[in-house]
């Protein structure tokens, strides 16, 4: 009977298998989860803002809209910051 070696060695670190061989992390089962549990959450808290809120945040962080762009297309004047308001 013939003994075959197991292990394979890669980098000083015996191992069953070589590091590549491994799913990347975010696509683990456990990361797969945690994504979609986020996901849930955000959703979530997204849900008890009003629509006009609920639409903007999408607009901007979902669709990429810029803040002129949803200004004009929402009928929105953009709010000053405080700075520049106070005349600093």
């Amino acid at each position: 009977m013939k003994r075959v070696q197991k292990n394979i060695v890669e980098s000083d670190i015996v191992t069953d298998f070589p590091y590549n061989w491994a799913a990347p992390e975010e696509e683990t089962p456990e990361h797969c989860l945690l994504k979609q549990e986020k996901k849930e959450q955000v959703w979530k808290a997204m849900n008890r803002l009003n629509e006009t809120q609920r639409t903007l945040i999408v607009a901007y962080y979902i669709h990429n809209q810029t803040y002129d762009y949803i200004s004009k297309k929402y009928g929105i004047e953009k709010a000053k910051s405080a700075a520049s308001s106070s005349g600093d």
